[in-house]
């Protein structure tokens, strides 16, 4: 058995025994993820109910060079906890372009945006 793979079995291990339900610990123990069945990106109706977030799934730190689409009421959740994180490195990113958030099938998806020109 590699160390790697050691380490890997001491921590699925670790979950187990902390009774983790699935998610680790430290996600469940803040709320980072959204609960079980409920997603970031859904229910939509209309290209109004959707957002960007530069906030990756399970963080509170604006840490994506692209931005994801969630529901707006997700949004703000995020915005709301990002506000009081900390710890927080800015990625060296290029300029991704215009993306917009629209409704597909009930749920947010980014898209590139058509260029002004």
């Amino acid at each position: 058995m590699t160390a790697a793979e050691s380490a890997e079995k001491a921590h699925q291990e670790w979950s187990r025994s902390q009774g983790s339900g699935g998610g680790t610990a430290r996600e469940n123990a803040n709320g980072a993820q959204p609960q079980a069945g409920a997603a970031d990106d859904a229910p939509c109706a209309t290209d109004s109910e959707c957002a960007l977030t530069r906030i990756a799934p399970g963080t509170c730190c604006a840490s994506l060079c692209s931005p994801r689409a969630v529901t707006r009421a997700r949004a703000r959740e995020l915005e709301q906890r990002g506000a009081d994180c900390r710890g927080c490195l800015e990625p060296l990113c290029r300029d991704p372009g215009r993306v917009d958030a629209t409704c597909r099938d009930g749920r947010c998806v980014a898209k590139p945006a058509a260029s002004p020109d």
